[in-house]
């Protein structure tokens, strides 16, 4: 504000200076406001570079914490009854071992390490009751491993 006083009181010494014809004075009072204005012309360049700078950062640490939050994906591996079906290609002769009941376990099991939210309310009481279980996703079929995609069709066959 103070800037704006006094470019209008150097403008208004020009117009006095002018109607003196003392060429020297409005050469120096023009000098003097064209300094004025690149010395706010920088002030503002220097602002907006600076809060340009903090947008930046603000940006950078926003991808940062995404980025974060996307590597810390819950995943119960190796818990529950049926650990082998995350852990390798079951064979026939495993499945053949197990009922119906603990195919249907053991193959929704894959899905609940991941954090699966189940529908159905029997699968809902049975893994809300393990402590390893956190149920987060409406869908996790994109962080199944191959292994455990396989297991999951081949139980599918067995149940």
């Amino acid at each position: 504000m103070n800037k704006i006083f006094s470019m209008l009181a150097i403008f208004a010494l020009l117009i006095a200076c002018s109607n003196n014809n003392n060429d020297d004075k409005i050469q120096e009072l023009e000098k003097k406001l064209q300094d004025q204005e690149k010395e706010m012309l920088m002030d503002k360049q220097n602002r907006l570079e600076n809060e340009l700078s903090e947008k930046n950062y603000e940006l950078e640490s926003l991808k940062n914490k995404k980025s974060s939050e996307a590597r810390q994906t819950f995943h119960a591996l190796g818990y529950g009854a049926y650990p082998e079906a995350s852990d390798h290609i079951l064979t026939p002769r495993e499945l053949r071992r197990y009922s119906a009941y603990e195919l249907r376990i053991m193959r929704n099991e894959v899905f609940a390490r991941y954090g699966y939210i189940f529908n159905s309310s029997d699968l809902k009481e049975y893994f809300n009751a393990q402590e390893w279980y956190r149920p987060l996703y409406s869908n996790v079929n994109n962080r199944l491993t191959q292994i455990e995609k396989i297991n999951v069709e081949k139980i599918k066959e067995y149940e």
